[in-house]
Protein backbone atom coordinates (compact mmCIF):
# COMPACT_ATOMS: atom_id res chain seq x y z
CA UNK A 1 0.00 0.00 0.00
CA UNK A 2 1.52 3.53 -1.12
CA UNK A 3 1.42 6.51 1.53
CA UNK A 4 1.97 9.76 1.62
CA UNK A 5 0.16 12.67 -0.28
CA UNK A 6 0.22 16.49 -1.02
CA UNK A 7 -2.40 18.94 -2.23
CA UNK A 8 -2.07 21.82 -4.33
CA UNK A 9 -3.67 25.06 -3.86
CA UNK A 10 -3.56 28.05 -6.37
CA UNK A 11 -2.37 31.04 -4.15
CA UNK A 12 -2.65 33.57 -7.32
CA UNK A 13 -6.08 35.38 -7.85
CA UNK A 14 -5.38 35.98 -11.80
CA UNK A 15 -5.77 32.03 -12.11
CA UNK A 16 -8.93 29.79 -11.50
CA UNK A 17 -8.68 26.23 -9.55
CA UNK A 18 -10.38 24.50 -12.15
CA UNK A 19 -8.37 25.76 -15.20
CA UNK A 20 -5.41 24.23 -13.06
CA UNK A 21 -7.62 21.13 -12.84
CA UNK A 22 -8.83 21.10 -16.68
CA UNK A 23 -4.52 21.28 -17.33
CA UNK A 24 -3.35 18.31 -15.18
CA UNK A 25 -6.02 16.16 -16.14
CA UNK A 26 -5.41 16.93 -20.24
CA UNK A 27 -4.13 14.16 -22.08
CA UNK A 28 -0.95 16.73 -23.08
CA UNK A 29 -0.17 17.64 -19.29
CA UNK A 30 -0.42 13.94 -17.90
CA UNK A 31 2.04 12.68 -20.85
CA UNK A 32 4.54 14.62 -19.75
CA UNK A 33 4.21 14.00 -15.77
CA UNK A 34 3.93 10.51 -17.22
CA UNK A 35 7.29 10.96 -19.35
CA UNK A 36 8.78 12.44 -16.13
CA UNK A 37 7.70 10.16 -13.40
CA UNK A 38 8.84 7.43 -11.70
CA UNK A 39 7.04 4.18 -13.16
CA UNK A 40 6.24 1.13 -11.36
CA UNK A 41 5.06 -2.30 -12.56
CA UNK A 42 1.49 -1.82 -13.94
CA UNK A 43 1.82 1.39 -15.22
CA UNK A 44 1.62 3.30 -12.17
CA UNK A 45 3.66 6.45 -12.20
CA UNK A 46 4.53 8.21 -9.14
CA UNK A 47 2.59 12.07 -8.61
CA UNK A 48 4.66 13.69 -6.35
CA UNK A 49 5.06 17.39 -5.64
CA UNK A 50 8.30 17.21 -7.09
CA UNK A 51 6.66 16.23 -10.82
CA UNK A 52 3.64 18.50 -10.43
CA UNK A 53 6.14 21.08 -9.81
CA UNK A 54 7.84 21.28 -12.96
CA UNK A 55 4.55 21.02 -15.29
CA UNK A 56 4.22 23.20 -17.68
CA UNK A 57 1.63 25.43 -16.89
CA UNK A 58 0.76 28.48 -19.20
CA UNK A 59 -0.53 31.20 -17.10
CA UNK A 60 -3.40 32.92 -19.40
CA UNK A 61 -6.20 35.72 -18.72
CA UNK A 62 -9.18 34.86 -16.59
CA UNK A 63 -11.37 35.53 -19.78
CA UNK A 64 -9.32 33.36 -21.75
CA UNK A 65 -9.80 30.69 -18.88
CA UNK A 66 -13.29 30.78 -19.14
CA UNK A 67 -13.95 27.56 -21.70
CA UNK A 68 -11.56 24.99 -19.48
CA UNK A 69 -13.64 25.71 -16.30
CA UNK A 70 -16.64 25.43 -17.83
CA UNK A 71 -16.25 22.14 -19.31
CA UNK A 72 -14.13 21.14 -15.81
CA UNK A 73 -17.67 22.27 -14.08
CA UNK A 74 -19.93 20.63 -16.31
CA UNK A 75 -17.92 17.50 -15.66
CA UNK A 76 -17.54 18.05 -11.68
CA UNK A 77 -21.84 18.85 -11.98
CA UNK A 78 -22.15 15.55 -14.12
CA UNK A 79 -19.91 13.38 -12.07
CA UNK A 80 -21.36 14.35 -8.51
CA UNK A 81 -24.77 13.63 -9.96
CA UNK A 82 -23.87 9.90 -11.25
CA UNK A 83 -20.09 9.07 -10.81
CA UNK A 84 -20.12 6.65 -13.83
CA UNK A 85 -21.13 9.35 -16.28
CA UNK A 86 -19.57 9.03 -19.44
CA UNK A 87 -17.70 12.61 -19.85
CA UNK A 88 -15.48 11.82 -22.14
CA UNK A 89 -17.14 14.11 -25.12
CA UNK A 90 -16.54 17.24 -22.32
CA UNK A 91 -12.74 15.99 -21.60
CA UNK A 92 -11.85 15.29 -25.23
CA UNK A 93 -12.97 19.26 -25.61
CA UNK A 94 -10.62 20.07 -22.71
CA UNK A 95 -7.82 18.17 -24.61
CA UNK A 96 -8.84 20.40 -28.21
CA UNK A 97 -8.45 23.54 -25.64
CA UNK A 98 -5.15 22.64 -24.18
CA UNK A 99 -3.34 21.56 -27.82
CA UNK A 100 -4.37 25.08 -28.69
CA UNK A 101 -2.53 26.89 -25.71
CA UNK A 102 0.18 25.12 -26.27
CA UNK A 103 0.32 25.50 -30.20
CA UNK A 104 0.68 21.62 -30.68
CA UNK A 105 1.02 20.14 -34.54
CA UNK A 106 -1.24 17.93 -35.72
CA UNK A 107 2.08 15.54 -35.24
CA UNK A 108 2.39 16.30 -31.78
CA UNK A 109 -1.36 15.84 -31.03
CA UNK A 110 -0.75 11.98 -32.60
CA UNK A 111 2.06 11.40 -30.26
CA UNK A 112 -0.15 12.70 -27.14
CA UNK A 113 -2.73 10.55 -27.82
CA UNK A 114 -0.84 7.34 -28.96
CA UNK A 115 -2.18 7.26 -32.69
Amino acid sequence: MAGGGFSLSVMNNAIHPYFILSLINSKLIFSVLRAESNKFRGGWITCTKQYFANLPIKVISLEAQKPFISFASEIITTKAANLTADTSALEAEIDKLVYALYELTDEEIAIVEGR
